[in-house]
Formats: C-alpha cells, structure tokens, sequence
C-alpha cells in the first residue's frame, strides 16, 4: 500500500484494522505473512476435528444411533457454513496481495481527475453508509448470532440436567465425536471448547470476508456514479451496445 495514508478511505479502515485484515493481506516478517501461516495451522487444526466428526457419522454412539431429522438438517447447515468458511479462508490466504491492493484503490485519492473531484460529496456520502452497514453485520455476526449459539447449549444443559449414561449434553453444533455417551458428558468441556473454537473461527472469517467485499461494493458504485457524472451524467440506458453514445465502437 502507498505510504500516503492521509487521504480518506471509502472502507471502513479502522473496522479493519480491528478485525487485523491488514495484517492477514498485508505484513509479512521474514519475507513470509506470518498470519497467513497462522490461520493455515489453525485451518488444518479444525479440518482434522470436523473431519473427526464426519468419522462418528460412520461409528455408533450415544443418541446419534438413531439420529433424527432434525439433527441431521443440523449438521447440514454447519457442514455448509463450514465449506463457506473454507473457501472464504483460501481466498484471503491465496489472494491477499490483490485484496491489499484494493484497499488502496478505494482511497478518495484514487478520483484525481478535476471533474471527479466536483461530485467528492457522493463519496463521502456513500463511505458512510459503508461504515454503517459493516457495523451492524459486525454487531450481528458477533453479538446477535454467535452469543446465541454459545449460550444455548449451555442453557438447555442446566435446565435439563440428562442422566449422562442414557443421553448426551447439549452442544453448539452437537456435533458426532467418535465417543461413547458418558465419556463425551464427562469431557463435555473439552468439547464444548473444541466446538466453541470452531464456531468463533467461522464467525470472524464470514463477518471480516463478507464485511469487506460490501464496503468494496459501495467503492465501486460511488466511483461508477461519479465517473458517469463527471462525463456527461448520461443515463445508464444510452451507454448500451449500440447505442450513439457507445464508447466501444
């Protein structure tokens, strides 16, 4: 990124900056982005503990001998979330040095043209219903959806208090470990952590990915918007294939 850094974003920088995108994308130390290098360890780490929960679809256990429905459709939607969060992680590992080039394309400096600068107001205007939108999907993701999924197992546990040799406590994702019924409720923490690890994961890769590409799409409508205006403010219909005002004929 260029070393001007006083010329104001049209993203959300100092989200981003909390969320630590500009590390993930961006630093490196020794030639290598160490935080890259992180979060492949911590992707191959809960890799191995979701793909030991596919193994206890295969086995026998506890109360998922004779899984229902509804837990069925439950795991479906972790796997799908899961796969989602995968791709989302590969595509900020493998494609962080043109993400990092595109926060630096969304800086106000980037309209340097006399007629751009005239419609500035559009900018600042848009950048700020960026900066509200990417609050309320932080405040969602974080507060809203992931203190429930947190919190629900552990208030089922105590308001039904289950005989630990008949069925299984409560969990997040309830998800099928390869273990008998009453060792799974004695270690219930260690999976309870192990569960709650992969869930805070996922949350903070889906809000920083998601969060991130809205604030781009906001960019890349204000500077289409003011570049129309700044040539003419001609409607979008009369720039069509064909059209007189074709600029590639």
């Amino acid at each position: 990124m260029s070393s001007a850094g006083s010329n104001v974003s049209g993203i959300n920088l100092e989200l981003f900056k909390r969320l630590n995108i500009y590390q993930i994308v961006g630093r490196k130390l020794f030639g290598c982005n160490v935080y890259r290098l992180a979060w492949t360890a911590a992707n191959a780490i809960t890799g191995c503990v979701v793909a030991l929960t596919a193994v206890g679809l295969l086995v026998q256990w506890h109360d998922y001998a004779g899984i229902g429905d509804l837990a069925l459709v439950q795991l479906l939607f972790f796997y799908l979330i899961y796969s989602l969060y995968l791709l989302k992680c590969v595509t900020l590992v493998r494609r962080g040095d043109d993400l990092w080039w595109l926060i630096d394309v969304t800086r106000e400096r980037f309209m340097v043209s006399d007629r751009c600068r005239k419609h500035v107001a559009m900018f600042h205007e848009q950048r700020a219903r960026s900066i509200t939108a990417t609050y309320a999907l932080c405040n969602f993701g974080f507060f809203a959806v992931t203190s429930q999924w947190l919190a629900f197992p552990l208030l089922v546990n105590g308001s039904s208090r289950a005989d630990g040799a008949t069925a299984c406590r409560g969990n997040v994702f309830h998800l099928p470990f390869p273990v008998a019924t009453r060792r799974y409720n004695d270690y219930y923490a260690l999976f309870y952590a192990a569960e709650l690890i992969i869930t805070v994961c996922i949350t903070y890769v889906q809000v920083l990915f998601d969060a991130f590409i809205i604030s781009l799409y906001y960019v890349f409508v204000v500077d289409y918007d003011i570049v129309a205006r700044s040539t003419g403010n001609r409607p979008r219909n009369e720039c069509r294939p064909g059209s007189p005002t074709d600029i590639s004929r």
